[in-house]
């Protein structure tokens, strides 16, 4: 799951999203368009706050492969 749908799921500002994961409400938009790439500290936060629903994979478009 993108991290845009997740937050569009719980209702989430980027604002509020960004107080959680400790970093800036730009820097969570930047990261629901696309424009950047969390970094392994930041995915780590993401995949908590979310509770597992956004994984690192979901930032890169990688396929789903069967189990």
């Amino acid at each position: 799951m993108t991290l845009d749908s997740y937050m569009t799921l719980v209702n989430a500002s980027s604002s509020q999203a960004g107080g959680c994961l400790m970093v800036t409400s730009g820097a969570v938009r930047r990261w629901r368009r696309g424009e950047r790439i969390p970094n392994r500290d930041e995915m780590t936060r993401i995949y908590v706050w979310s509770n597992g629903a956004v994984q690192p994979n979901d930032f890169h478009d990688l396929p789903n492969l069967p189990k």
